[in-house]
């Protein structure tokens, strides 16, 4: 019997239940090895009634001796004679059978030996016997003994009551059973025993119990959480469902799952995450698939950047579950990648999805040239449709490249292809680029034969962008690849390829072949006409549906050239707000890298001479209405165009700041260009440094560099010594002294500077200091209390130097300040650091010791105790 909770059939849909009938009941922590089982009774008919009588004396004695430990009141000497019961029970094999004479001594036998679990621990080979001990149908201390043996949290006496009670349908026997399992989860604060008490919960019905599944569902062990869910999941009385399965999914976000965490032997991470799956297909939660999506798209907590478990191709399965219609175009998407690390796991969502949907996506994932992922779609298709797969022979191959009809020869080397020895493609790949025109120049013609390698080899690529570990060819990635075919192969090695970039980038595909022959058209080996079949799949990519801000297609834009009916399209993604909530709620990825790239493309367009205008005034609104980040990238836009309108709103800028935090940085990249371009010249920089009490003295200051000149560096200077902006302005001054490295790190002012500055310019200050490599000790008292700073401004500030220069002494500082650290994000920078495991690596707890961490001297002492029985029995 699994050690997992028993499934309760009655209540669980017929249809699920065929489909995920290997699942019914969750596979065992660590079967126990095996023992040598005591000798098979003799099935002769008298010497089986031999065997019985025996018995029946034997176990006579057996049940006798029980009841007399049973009357002891010492609990040392209860204890002693639980240790020769349980020995005698051993001695006697098979016969134990007869205790069915005896239930209620059968019963307390066992009730024994769970009180006394630690004076007299159960070893394997009383495990193996005990289970052959006939336990009652119906006995009203049976509950007692469930709930005593729960209690002692031991494995192998839950081995024993599994065998001997748990496996037999209590059909509502013991009605108080739950309430006291119950009680118990909620209680005891040994995790094993929790586990027990929520496992044996699942004998039965038990609405009673369903507050206390419920809670368990909260507590930081996967194993209790595991079994609570599979538990409600098939009771009726769970209304609660949706509301526990939103916990839960939100819960994933902040606590991926460790593995071994809360875990035995056995990795129960697929066991927990396919039950939330199974919870969720039966009611999904209306805001489940938010959480999901955050996942999805990476994010959420990691462990050492990483998810172990409950992690991106699990969450887009769990999406596939409960919420199919978001699902698609990322199963699409991955399936349409090149070199897809989570092909897989898209395989195994189709799995969840209607069958309409799910169909047609593996058809055409059999069409892939990865031989193990090809068998799972079969397999996939066999268990769902019945049958074969009916997929075409030549399902994946770009026939449109062939001149007519494969060859026997194309069609043995595909066999090759599509076969499980990876040995055989490489030398076959090999073999089909030899088949390459010998040319110094790409060829305008291809043979027959030619054609079908060039066909093979992208039929090769087409879900394999990357032959990893090529014997000869090396790690090559899409990019060389596309480089490689185009000059061995030539103008129809790019038709090829632009029918793979165009399939892929439809599917929101955000690198792959497109980027390949991007990549390509850099190093200009296409001509104009390539050039603008990009330019057109691009277009097309940008006007997909399934286009979620993918950077792909802009980023070819930018080297092909946008034309100018895009720039519509490329200005709505420009001025796109960038809000990563707004985007999670969308489905799609945020916005910042796809207005960026969209800005790098309408740098270079030159066929909208009205652009400009449209950047200046957008930029005025922005400015008013506070959007700094549109405003930095307008004002970058225009100045790279050389803009002078756009330039005309910086001075705008630069005389509404009024010390904004936000705006600080937008605003003085607009006065950075404004110096550029000739426009804001030193007096204007001398004016603002005379006001150090003025917002724009901070602007100024960022403008002074190592070179500028001597009466600018000096008024900067005077500033040190100013008290105003409460100690601010000195602290700005200092910042860039420090930073162009005028100002020595042992100056007198230095100290006093950093004690009066606020706290983002003292990090700021802070910073500088470590970016240059300054000995930390004579300022490690204002990076400590930066560090544990509310204002994730201040702490954010010192991130990039303690990660770029880790100074001396670093690690100390982080072991004295770490409690004290606010920030979330700053704690795991400083975990990271010191290599320690940050709050989600924490979460979960262990339930103790796995199987394998059981004494392996186990068999040895059995063995030794026998030796003391005999000892015991020469000597009476």
């Amino acid at each position: 019997m699994s050690d997992g909770p028993k499934p309760k059939r009655d209540v669980l849909d017929p249809a699920l239940a065929s489909r995920f009938a290997w699942r019914m009941a969750p596979p065992p922590e660590a079967p126990p090895p095996q023992a040598d089982a005591p000798p098979a009774p003799n099935l002769d008919p008298a010497a089986s009634e031999g065997f019985a009588e025996h018995a029946a004396l034997v176990c006579e004695e057996l049940a006798k001796d029980v009841r007399k430990a049973w009357a002891l009141a010492s609990p040392p000497a209860q204890a002693a004679a639980a240790a020769r019961l349980k020995r005698f029970a051993r001695r006697i094999g098979f016969e134990i059978l007869g205790m069915s004479r005896h239930p209620l001594e059968a019963v307390r036998l066992l009730r024994l030996i769970a009180r006394h679990i630690k004076a007299t621990p159960i070893r394997k080979t009383d495990m193996f016997q005990l289970a052959w001990l006939p336990i009652p149908d119906r006995h009203p201390e049976v509950v007692d003994l469930i709930v005593e043996a729960a209690r002692s949290g031991d494995k192998n006496l839950a081995f024993v009551v599994d065998r001997t009670v748990a496996e037999k349908e209590l059909e509502g026997r013991y009605p108080d059973l739950g309430a006291r399992l119950a009680e118990l989860a909620d209680t005891t604060r040994v995790w094993d025993v929790r586990a027990l008490a929520i496992r044996w919960l699942s004998l039965d019905d038990y609405p009673v119990a369903i507050p206390a599944l419920r809670r368990a569902l909260r507590t930081p062990h996967a194993r209790l959480r595991y079994y609570a869910l599979f538990i409600l999941a098939q009771m009726k009385g769970w209304t609660q469902r949706e509301e526990d399965v939103l916990w839960l999914l939100e819960d994933a976000v902040r606590h991926p799952l460790d593995r071994g965490a809360g875990m035995s032997a056995f990795d129960r991470i697929d066991e927990y995450e396919e039950a939330l799956i199974d919870a969720l297909r039966g009611a999904p939660p209306a805001e489940g698939w938010k959480p999901l999506e955050i996942i999805v798209e990476g994010g959420g907590a990691h462990i050492s950047r990483d998810r172990p478990g409950l992690d991106a191709d699990w969450a887009l399965k769990a999406l596939a579950a409960g919420y199919p219609e978001r699902a698609i175009h990322r199963i699409d998407r991955v399936l349409a990648e090149p070199s897809g690390l989570h092909r897989y796991a898209a395989i195994s969502a189709l799995v969840l999805l209607p069958e309409e949907v799910a169909r047609p996506r593996l058809l055409e994932a059999a069409g892939g040239s990865d031989h193990d992922l090809v068998e799972r779609v079969k397999g996939i298709w066999f268990e769902r449709f019945g049958g074969a797969l009916p997929a075409s022979p030549l399902a994946g191959v770009p026939v449109f490249l062939l001149e007519g009809p494969p060859s026997d020869r194309f069609s043995a080397c595909l066999t090759v292809l599509r076969g499980a020895s990876q040995e055989a493609r490489f030398t076959m790949v090999d073999a089909l680029l030899a088949e390459a025109p010998e040319a110094s120049a790409p060829p305008a013609q291809l043979s027959s034969s030619q054609r079908e390698a060039l066909a093979l080899l992208l039929f090769t690529l087409r879900t394999s962008g990357r032959l990893y570990k090529h014997p000869t060819l090396g790690n090559l990635g899409e990019a060389d690849w596309a480089k490689l075919l185009l000059r061995r192969f030539g103008t129809l090695a790019f038709e090829g390829l632009a029918s793979l970039a165009e399939a892929s980038a439809l599917a929101g595909v955000a690198r792959g072949w497109l980027d390949a022959l991007t990549s390509a058209a850099r190093e200009g080996m296409l001509g104009p006409a390539q050039r603008e079949r990009l330019r057109d799949i691009a277009r097309a990519a940008l006007a997909s549906p399934a286009w979620d801000n993918a950077p792909g297609p802009l980023l070819t834009l930018s080297v092909v050239g946008a034309p100018e009916d895009c720039v519509e399209r490329l200005w709505s993604i420009l001025i796109a707000p960038d809000d990563p909530a707004d985007a999670r709620s969308k489905g799609v990825r945020s916005n910042a890298d796809a207005s960026r790239w969209a800005m790098i493309v309408l740098r270079d367009v030159t066929e909208a001479p009205w652009l400009d205008a449209r950047i200046a005034t957008a930029a005025g609104e922005a400015l008013q209405q506070k959007r700094f980040e549109l405003f930095d990238r307008l004002m970058y836009l225009g100045s790279e165009r050389k803009a002078a309108e756009v330039l005309d709103v910086a001075p705008a800028a630069l005389s509404a700041y009024d010390g904004d935090p936000e705006a600080f940085g937008p605003v003085y990249r607009a006065a950075l260009a404004l110096v550029q371009a000739n426009r804001l010249d030193d007096a204007w920089i001398l004016s603002a440094l005379a006001q150090p009490e003025a917002p724009l003295f901070a602007l100024a200051a960022r403008l002074v560099r190592k070179s500028s000149p001597a009466p600018i560096l000096e008024a900067l200077t005077r500033v040190l010594a100013s008290t105003a902006r409460g100690g601010a302005a000195a602290a700005e001054a200092a910042y860039v002294l420090v930073w162009q490295e005028i100002l020595a790190e042992d100056d007198a002012r230095l100290p006093g500077i950093l004690d009066r500055a606020p706290a983002r310019a003292r990090a700021a200050i802070c910073g500088a200091l470590i970016d240059n490599k300054v000995p930390l000790a004579s300022y490690r008292q204002h990076v400590a209390a930066c560090l544990i700073s509310p204002d994730p401004r201040v702490t954010q500030e010192l991130h990039d130097p303690l990660w770029l220069r880790k100074p001396e002494g670093m690690e100390e500082l982080f072991a004295e300040v770490l409690p004290r650290v606010q920030v979330e994000d700053t704690r795991d920078v400083m975990l990271h650091l010191l290599r320690a495991p940050n709050e989600a690596a924490k979460y979960w707890v262990d339930g103790g010791a796995d199987d394998e961490d059981e004494d392996e001297d186990d068999w040895e002492e059995d063995e030794d105790e026998d030796d003391d029985e005999g000892d015991e029995d020469a000597s009476s």
